[in-house]
C-alpha cells in the first residue's frame, strides 16, 4: 500500500474532513491551527496521508528551526495539551489498522528526514487515538498521560452524588454567600486571564507578558459564542472565578481557568463547575472533560473531587537524523 503525504492548502477540506471524523478536536480545525501557529511564531505544515484519492489520516505538525528542527504536535506554549494524529478512515480489523498505520509512519519518517533532516519530533496525540503501538514500533519513545472525564449520560443526581462531600457542601455555602455564575464576554475572559497570571506571579513564577492576552482574544473572535464559552463567578460585579469551556461534536471541555482564590468560606470554582456540567447536560453534550496532562498532583487531586474517570493519551518523542544516531551511542556509554 502506497501512502502519500501533502502539505494542506484547503482549508474547507481540511475542516470537513475534521468534522466527519469522530477522532477529530476543536484543536485540529483550521481556524484554531491558524491562532496557534502565530502564537507559537512556528511554521505549520498541515499534513493530509493519501491512498489513492482517499484521504487516510491528518496530522498538524509545528516546526521551529533553531539550527536543527523541533516539530511538534501541538506546539509549545500554546495552552494545549494533545493534538496529533486523526486517522479519517475506519478499519475493519485490527491487522489493517496496524499494516496502515505502519506504512503511514514510514510515509511520515521520509518527509520529516526530507523537509526537516536531524530534527526532534513531539506527537501528542489525543484521547481518541487508544492505539499507538506503531509509533513505538517505528521508533518513537510513548509516554501515557490521563486526562479526566465526567460521563454526562448519567443523570444529574448520580453526578452530583458521585462528588466529594467536601466539594458538595462548598457548592452550597457559595451559593448562600450570594456567589453566581453567568456565561460571560470577553472582559471576564480577560479577569479570569490575568487572575491566572497573578497566581504564577504568587508561587514565584514569571509568566510571559501580557499572558497569552493576544492569543485568547483571537480565540474569543473567532470561537466566542458557538463553540467558546466563559463560565465567570462572580461576586456583585466582580469575576472571582470561573473557567474557559470548549464545545465541539459530542464533548464539552473545561480548557483553562479555575484560577485558585484566597475568599474565604466561598468557593467560586466548584460552582462554576457545577453549572457548567449542568449546563453541558442540558444541551445535550455527552462528555465533560476536565483536561488534565497528570502533571500537577494538588491540581489533578482537586479535579479527582468531581468524580471523573481517567481517559489516557499518549505522547510519542523520537529523534531523527545525527540526533538519533548521537542518542543511541550515549545510551550505549551509560549502560
Amino acid at each position: 500500500m502506497k501512502i502519500g503525504i501533502e502539505v494542506a492548502n484547503d482549508s474547507e477540506l481540511w475542516d470537513a474532513a475534521i468534522k466527519r471524523s469522530n477522532r477529530g478536536t476543536i484543536f485540529h480545525t483550521w481556524k484554531w491551527l491558524k491562532c496557534a501557529e502565530k502564537q507559537t511564531r512556528t511554521k505549520l505544515y498541515p499534513l493530509v496521508a493519501y491512498t489513492g484519492e482517499e484521504m487516510l489520516c491528518i496530522l498538524p505538525l509545528f516546526v521551529r528551526r533553531k539550527g536543527l528542527s523541533f516539530v511538534y504536535s501541538p506546539p509549545p506554549k500554546a495552552l494545549l495539551i494533545y493534538m496529533g494524529i486523526v486517522f479519517l478512515k475506519e478499519f475493519s480489523n485490527l491487522r489493517k489498522f496496524e499494516s496502515t498505520f505502519n506504512e503511514f509512519l514510514l510515509s511520515l519518517n521520509n518527509f520529516l528526514d526530507s523537509e526537516f533532516g536531524s530534527s526532534f519530533v513531539r506527537i501528542r496525540s489525543s484521547p481518541f487515538l487508544q492505539d499507538v503501538r506503531p509509533l513505538k514500533w517505528a521508533g518513537y519513545s510513548v509516554t501515557p498521560h490521563y486526562t479526566l472525564c465526567i460521563n454526562l449520560q448519567n443523570g444529574l443526581e448520580q453526578i452530583w452524588n458521585g462528588f466529594d462531600k467536601k466539594v458538595r457542601n462548598n457548592i452550597r455555602k457559595t451559593e448562600k454567600e450570594g456567589c453566581k455564575v453567568e456565561l460571560g464576554e470577553w472582559g471576564e475572559l480577560n479577569a479570569l486571564r490575568e487572575m491566572l497570571a497573578e497566581r504564577f506571579i504568587a508561587q514565584g513564577i514569571k509568566p510571559s507578558e501580557n499572558y497569552y492576552k493576544d492569543y485568547l482574544l483571537e480565540l474569543f473572535r473567532e470561537f466566542h459564542p458557538e463553540n467558546m464559552k466563559i463560565f465567570a463567578a462572580k461576586i456583585g460585579d466582580k469575576t472571582v472565578g470561573g473557567f474557559v469551556g470548549l464545545t465541539f461534536k459530542d464533548r464539552f471541555l473545561l480548557w483553562i481557568g479555575i484560577p485558585r482564590m484566597e475568599l474565604k468560606g466561598v468557593y467560586p470554582n466548584d460552582l462554576a463547575i457545577w453549572e457548567g456540567i449542568k449546563w453541558a447536560k442540558e444541551k445535550g453534550y455527552k462528555y465533560f472533560e476536565i483536561m488534565d496532562a497528570g502533571d500537577d498532583a494538588r491540581l489533578s487531586r482537586y479535579k479527582s473531587q468531581f468524580n471523573p474517570e481517567p481517559e489516557i493519551w499518549f505522547s510519542s518523542v523520537k529523534l531523527t537524523g545525527f540526533l538519533r544516531v548521537l542518542n543511541a551511542s550515549l545510551r550505549k556509554i551509560l549502560r
